[in-house]
């Protein structure tokens, strides 16, 4: 992979590579800040302290939005900073974000005190089971979302061996796409959520009725959003931009754009249900066979061989996000919900017991830690959790 995007960054325009290197080496800027935001914001919400992450993240949107118009365009007599002004912007946001965060969660919020969650770096937070217990979640993760997210980004390059005016438009449609993204997550959360929980309590009719529902719900939702684009594809990528070149490319390609919408929300479904019927391997191969497979080549014979330039670059996506869709939906209509529901009870059960024996090898290496359980027990069970 990474010998193809260098492969794919030395065929770019010269000038257009050394633009991508300076505003790669800026972007380091906002990635450490973004990744620590994100770690603290994963583990408020694992102990049901959502709101505040919530609150923050809603209150970054208007930040952003007026700190990049600021460094990006400049006020009075001074230019800005241009394009570099974006990732300046956003590790001022991200920096603020993080800040407001951790303040609130271990100055401000008692939810950390009361449940003695407190992060301390020990000797006990680095034993071998917590370590291959944290590996084994966080690798099919991490490879789930390469798989799921690089080709996107390596249209992009395709889109900037054509020429700026290609690389901008497809830059420009990517940002659409992605403002859609939150609900994306929200569905595919949702439906691995309620089929996992349907499934663990021996609910197959259920389950089922959850996937038809998601599927049908996602539909229309993105139906909706996408004939709402493809009535406004003139003014759209206005919003982005005042190139009317730039303008007309990415116009050209919004109704794409909006099928692209559709299959996208009918794919995070069949991914959601398949990842709560505990197959997530499913739709990573899903994902690697339509969107490596399928979209890469496709998109680049479109674009490039057939010239259809940024719209064939989608029509790529569409097809290898239909076959995707295909992939994951046969996979989840193939199995019995009924033998599902039997699988996910048994693995629920041996999910507890590992839990169980974690539990009491802590507190046979360390007696000391049974005060603060019966802290943290008293403290839940006075609030009616236990």
């Amino acid at each position: 992979m990474c010998v193809l995007v260098c492969h794919c960054a030395l065929i770019l325009p010269l000038q257009l590579r050394h633009l991508v290197n300076k505003f790669g080496r800026w972007s380091c800027l906002w990635m450490w800040p973004s990744i620590a935001y994100l770690c603290l914001t994963i583990w408020l919400e694992t102990q049901q302290a959502g709101f505040a992450t919530t609150s923050i993240s809603l209150v970054g949107l208007p930040l952003s939005y007026v700190t990049n118009a600021l460094l990006v365009n400049g006020i009075g007599s001074w230019n800005g900073l241009g394009f570099i002004g974006n990732p300046v912007a956003n590790a001022v946001c991200t920096t603020v974000q993080l800040c407001a965060l951790a303040l609130w969660a271990f100055c401000l919020s008692d939810t950390v005190k009361k449940l003695k969650t407190r992060p301390t770096l020990t000797r006990k937070a680095f034993r071998c089971q917590h370590v291959s217990q944290l590996l084994r979640v966080g690798f099919p993760i991490s490879a789930r979302q390469i798989v799921l997210d690089w080709p996107v980004e390596i249209t992009t390059v395709i889109a900037a061996t054509i020429g700026a005016t290609e690389a901008a438009a497809m830059g420009l449609l990517i940002n659409l796409l992605f403002l859609c993204q939150p609900f994306f997550l929200a569905l595919y959360i949702a439906v691995s959520i309620r089929v996992g929980s349907q499934l663990s309590d021996d609910n197959p009719k259920h389950a089922r009725r959850v996937w038809l529902t998601s599927l049908g719900g996602a539909c229309v939702v993105a139906v909706i959003i996408g004939s709402v684009i493809t009535g406004l594809h003139q003014w759209v990528p206005r919003m982005y931009t005042s190139n009317s070149d730039i303008v007309d490319t990415a116009a050209a390609a919004v109704p794409v754009v909006a099928l692209a919408l559709v299959m996208s929300s009918l794919s995070y479904v069949a991914q959601g249900t398949l990842e709560g019927q505990n197959r997530s391997q499913l739709a990573t191969a899903g994902a690697m066979f339509g969107n490596w497979l399928v979209a890469l080549p496709f998109a680049y014979v479109f674009a490039v061989d057939l010239a259809w330039g940024v719209k064939g670059l989608w029509w790529g996506i569409v097809l290898g996000e239909g076959v995707r869709f295909a992939f994951t939906a046969g996979c989840v209509v193939y199995k019995s919900w009924e033998d599902l529901a039997a699988d996910a009870f048994a693995v629920a059960e041996k999910q507890e017991i590992e839990a169980d024996n974690m539990l009491r090898d802590m507190l046979d290496s360390d007696d000391s830690d049974m005060d603060d359980l019966e802290d943290v027990y008293d403290d839940l069970s006075s609030d009616g959790n236990v």
